[in-house]
Formats: structure tokens, C-alpha cells, sequence
């Protein structure tokens, strides 16, 4: 059950202690880094007059000045969302993990709708696992969850609903996942994304009650479908695809 007010005072709190978190390196740091506000360390300061670069990989005094600044900046947000906004985009669950529950029915359903439909290899979320994500989405309004137009959508379907899932490996862990469409074309294309020429990509087919489906959104025009992995029926391998040349 979700509060009647977003408690945004503790939302403000749950991103600073994100915010303070250490800077991790990459490969290709300091240009590439892994933290919640940032995928870089060369940056900008924020909300300046007078703007220029900060290297917060290996400076402290930049570090401190940048987050001094980000800070401010989330004090300043009147919204959860305005918030989340501010942050790394592969971070966005990971702050709603710590924030949810602060948050009312119609803020995180905005939230958790803007961040599926924004974020990239959410399955893959080392900060999140899918029993959490399932967590999140249990319960949701789904008029909220989706918005009038991805509602109208999903009340049209049927009881029992048939999935596709694009993949290039066939382990359980990346077939068993939420995200599934009714599209096969969209299941092809995500099969053979990283595909090099020659390889082979695999298209899953299975079938789910409707009622075990968290949201469907088109946002993109890929007819997704968020569903609970555990009540996914007849998972087979319908096809193997293969990248051409061209």
C-alpha cells in the first residue's frame, strides 16, 4: 500500500545517499565511470553561471563542488520525478528501489512507466533482481501504470495472451525475463541487435494469462509487454534467426 502523499522530503534524502555513493571506475575511465548522476567523470558544473569542466574521477575539490551543486539542485525539484531526472538513466531503478516507498500510487506508477519505457537492459539490472522489479510492478494501477492509450490496448486483448522474446542467448536468465512483446518483428529485431554477420539470434514464443501481465506499453512501437517470468506457459523456442551481410 502505497502512502495517500509522496513524502518528498525522504525521496529528496534517498537521492542524496545516492549521490554520495563512491564513483566507480570502467575500461575507459575517466571519460567512462558508473555512478548514479553521472556516466562520466570530465563534467559540467551544474546549474552554473559560470560553466565549465570538473574532472570528479580524480579530483576531490571537483567531487565535492559537483555534488554541492547536485544537491542544491535536487532541494530545488518540487516532484519525485523531477528528481529522478537528474539522474543516470540505468539508475533510475536503482533509485526507485530505495524510493518507492515514499512514494503515492500515481507518482511511482509515472515513474516506474517513464523509467521502462527510458532504460536499457533493465533485466540485466545488477542493482535490481527481477524478484524486485516483480515487487515494484505487483499491485500497480494499471490505468496509471500505462496511461489511457496503452490501457485501451491491453483491455482489448484476450485472456491468454501470446509472447515474443528476442534474444542472442539461450540461457533461462535472459528468456525468463519481464519484458516480452506481441510483435514478432520487434522480437527479431532485438534477437539480431548485436548480432555480427553470420550469427545466430533465437525467438521465444510462450503464453500468459492476462491477468498475470503488469503493463503493455507502445510508447515505442514495440508492443512490450511487463509480465511476471513465473507464470509464463509453453516457453518454446519458435524460431532461429540469422544476420545476414547486409
Amino acid at each position: 500500500m502505497q502512502p495517500k502523499n509522496t513524502d518528498l522530503d525522504s525521496v529528496k534524502s534517498a537521492a542524496k545517499a545516492l549521490l554520495y555513493v563512491d564513483i566507480q571506475d570502467t575500461p575507459m575511465s575517466p571519460v567512462i565511470v558508473s555512478h548514479p548522476f553521472t556516466s562520466s567523470g570530465i563534467v559540467m558544473v551544474p546549474n552554473s553561471s559560470s560553466p565549465h569542466l570538473l574532472n570528479i574521477y580524480e579530483n576531490a575539490e571537483d567531487r565535492r563542488v559537483w555534488r554541492e551543486s547536485l544537491a542544491r539542485a535536487i532541494d530545488s525539484k518540487h516532484d519525485a520525478m523531477g528528481i529522478m531526472f537528474l539522474m543516470n538513466k540505468p539508475y533510475y531503478f536503482t533509485f526507485l528501489k530505495f524510493c518507492h516507498k515514499y512514494l503515492n500510487e500515481n507518482d511511482l506508477c509515472n515513474m516506474l512507466h517513464d523509467a521502462w519505457v527510458r532504460v536499457e537492459f533493465i533485466n540485466q539490472d545488477a542493482n535490481l533482481t527481477k524478484s524486485e522489479l516483480v515487487k515494484l510492478f505487483s499491485k500497480r494501477d494499471k490505468k496509471r501504470l500505462m496511461g489511457f492509450g496503452n490501457y485501451d490496448a491491453f483491455a482489448a486483448l484476450p485472456d491468454v495472451i501470446y509472447v515474443y522474446r528476442g534474444v542472442h542467448s539461450q540461457t533461462g536468465e535472459a528468456i525468463r525475463a519481464l519484458s516480452w512483446t506481441l510483435d514478432y518483428d520487434t522480437a527479431k529485431f532485438f534477437a539480431l541487435r548485436w548480432c555480427d554477420a553470420g550469427d545466430r539470434g533465437y525467438i521465444y514464443k510462450a503464453a500468459i494469462a492476462k491477468e498475470r501481465v503488469f503493463a503493455y506499453f507502445d510508447d515505442a512501437d514495440e508492443k512490450e509487454v511487463v509480465l511476471d517470468p513465473r507464470f509464463l506457459q509453453d516457453v518454446s523456442l519458435f524460431k532461429t534467426v540469422e544476420q545476414s551481410e547486409n
